[in-house]
């Protein structure tokens, strides 16, 4: 690569200057990256060693000089006490040898520890709190100004409103998406016809960049704190380490797998255990990263234009296989939305056989240039979602483009395009088989009315053989029809049978969510199920009295409205009551006023004798408490069980009243 002139060289880096540049805005700045981490790291890692070799030819516009992206117009501006950084990167034993060697160099140190911990693969953030309260919340931006996104981290659960602090403290961490989350919540922006986020990253960069705290709120966010900007009044540990912990004494959550480590062959085990068990982590973790624990050796170190020179993240190696795309099928989702999916050449990927993987929409067939036949790259998503990355070029032979359809594959009505949205989608609902199945596997599912014995196996079957083709035909179902279906038997059709007239008096808020309303979950069921209290007061409700529920913005309200005035809803809904299906209105808890944990704020921790953590949430929850999950000065008790953790100690430490088990069960205090 290095073996060009100089003026070979000038016109290489203006090219990666213009390409990196381009991926950064897109990456950083619309949360939709263009290419993976492992191809921006290696046109990074080039711009790195052309710049080293031609120092002259440094430009101010350099990657090697920024730090994220410029600021969205739509928020606020914040500008940080400290430079929010980034990160040099490592890529092998060799690289973190030269760190260590480059920090004995600047300190005149020797074995010295350092503090690591997975790299999260999220949006840095930085918290502000003043006296223990949480009055700041920004993005790092381009390091220097990031946007103000307090509305939005004021939503988030696991980040605590209130720390046992006085003083000013700037706490800075990841916020990020559970793989879990990002798969559920990938499906419904593609049953909405949106476009899926790409990877955790964007999809937490993508929630929290929202201008509605209400649709921060609905998205399964977590946050990690990893270190500390700036500070008055606290006493800083002088070990990374030792500050990580104190930061979690405050209330706030720190990676559980962060070590104390020193030496190479110490630090490459614990990389290699990292490697082994990433596959079992419900986040996406994308290295380690190490900083020198002393933290007076750190401003020895000093820093770069970017980064830190005490620290460093060591990055996996990505995770894709080769295959051939033997041809793109597709499907019809419960909204109508028709996707691509793409038709493998069955191989093993990150431990999985995959034989289809997710093509998302024709736009970003056509982005990647996909085409059937090609050899292509597939990773996991996620490292769960079978995803197409893109073509590899230079096998690329006899191939024909990916043709979308005109007409629903299942029922062959004419697609249509909505508004600006990529997708395409079947507008015949009730008449379309793919939607009635699946809008079926949405009503049985285990969230929903939790109806054994009725995947989406089962239920082709049933449709197939004509005993069902809608929700309510569910109830007419009989033993003789079922049992001498394939995969059925006798058994088999008496328990699903019994499972179907168990499910005819769920809970209203399940109900409600069984349907399937669009942009409709858990929470906002639940939500709806309490201030309506009947499926005919929420049909016959109109806007103003939808937007006065909690978590109801006027767009989602306006698709409760138009669902409820479809006549074909209206005549399931009849059915399904004709049937006996009687949802149960959530009941009004008279809560005993003079009971001890009546309006006050408790702590479970431990174990407890014949009950879980969740049924001794719900005893409290129904003696009128407020039950949360870390001890601050505001808890009123802390009832321990088996085996209490930290929490008992920090109760002891604020003076907080602990109780003992039985006192769960008290009718008076």
């Amino acid at each position: 690569m290095l073996e060009m002139d100089k003026a070979q060289a000038q016109q290489r880096l203006e090219q990666l200057y213009h390409d990196l540049a381009r991926y950064n805005h897109h990456y950083h700045h619309l949360d939709a990256p263009l290419v993976s981490d492992a191809a921006y790291d290696a046109l990074f890692q080039e711009c790195l060693a052309l710049e080293r070799a031609y120092p002259d030819l440094v430009q101010a516009n350099s990657p090697s000089k920024q730090v994220g992206a410029q600021v969205m117009d739509a928020f606020a501006k914040v500008t940080h006490s400290k430079a929010m950084l980034s990160l040099n990167n490592a890529f092998s034993r060799a690289d973190i040898q030269d760190f260590i060697t480059r920090i004995e160099s600047l300190t005149g140190a020797r074995d010295f520890a350092f503090c690591v911990e997975p790299k999260y693969d999220g949006l840095a953030v930085s918290l502000r709190y003043e006296n223990g309260v949480l009055v700041q919340a920004a993005t790092r931006g381009d390091g220097k100004v990031g946007e103000d996104i307090t509305h939005n981290v004021k939503v988030l659960k696991n980040i605590p409103q209130t720390i046992l602090a006085t003083g000013m403290i700037e706490v800075r961490g990841e916020v990020f998406m559970p793989l879990t989350g990002l798969a559920s919540l990938n499906q419904q922006m593609l049953e909405q016809g949106k476009k899926p986020f790409a990877n955790p990253r964007n999809a937490a960069a993508g929630s929290l960049r929202q201008l509605d705290a209400h649709v921060t709120a609905q998205r399964p966010l977590d946050f990690i704190a990893y270190g500390v900007g700036d500070s008055e009044g606290h006493t800083l540990p002088d070990s990374q380490y030792d500050m990580m912990l104190y930061l979690q004494s405050l209330g706030l959550p720190i990676s559980a797998a962060m070590q104390q480590i020193q030496g190479v062959a110490l630090l490459e085990s614990y990389y290699e255990q990292i490697v082994q068990t990433r596959a079992d982590l419900d986040y996406e973790i994308d290295g380690m990263v190490l900083k020198l624990d002393d933290r007076h050796l750190q401003q020895q170190c000093g820093f770069l234009e970017r980064a830190p020179r005490f620290a460093i993240a060591w990055k996996f190696p990505t995770q894709k296989v080769e295959t051939r795309l033997e041809d793109v099928f597709f499907q019809v989702g419960r909204t109508g939305i028709v996707t691509p999916v793409a038709r493998l050449e069955p191989v093993m990927v990150g431990g999985v056989r995959v034989q289809h993987a997710s093509l998302h929409n024709m736009a970003q067939i056509e982005e990647k240039d996909v085409r059937i036949g090609d050899f292509v790259w597939v990773h996991r998503a996620g490292d769960v979602i079978p995803e197409v990355i893109g073509p590899v070029l230079q096998k690329r032979g006899a191939v024909k483009p990916v043709v979308a359809p005109s007409v629903c594959p299942s029922c062959g009505s004419t697609l249509v395009q909505q508004g600006e949205k990529v997708a395409w989608r079947c507008m015949a609902k009730w008449s379309c088989p793919a939607q009635q199945i699946e809008r079926v596997a949405h009503f049985v599912s285990r969230k929903a009315l939790n109806i054994a014995g009725l995947g989406i196996g089962q239920l082709q079957i049933l449709f197939d053989h004509h005993c069902i083709s809608g929700l309510s035909d569910l109830y007419r179902l009989t033993t003789e029809q079922i049992a001498p279906l394939p995969r059925m038997g006798q058994r088999s059709a008496e328990k699903l049978v019994a499972a179907i007239a168990q499910s005819k008096t769920p809970s209203l808020g399940r109900f409600i969510y069984a349907l399937g309303i669009d942009e409709v979950g858990e929470v906002v069921a639940g939500k709806l199920a309490g201030a309506f209290l009947s499926i005919k007061a929420l049909s016959e409700a109109g806007i103003d009295a939808l937007v006065a529920v909690e978590e109801v913005g006027p767009i989602l309200a306006e698709n409760i409205i138009a669902f409820f005035q479809d006549p074909q809803v209206l005549a399931c809904l009849a059915d399904l009551e004709a049937q006996g299906v009687q949802p149960k209105a959530p009941e009004t808890v008279q809560h005993d006023t003079s009971h001890r944990f009546y309006q006050k704020q408790v702590v479970l921790t431990g174990s407890f004798s014949g009950m879980s953590r969740t049924e001794a949430k719900a005893q409290l929850e129904a003696l009128g408490a407020k039950v949360v999950s870390s001890v601050s000065k505001k808890t009123d008790y802390v009832i321990a069980g088996e085996n209490p953790g930290s929490k008992l100690e920090k109760a002891k430490a604020l003076g907080v009243i602990v109780l003992a088990q039985k006192y769960l069960f008290e009718n008076r205090p």
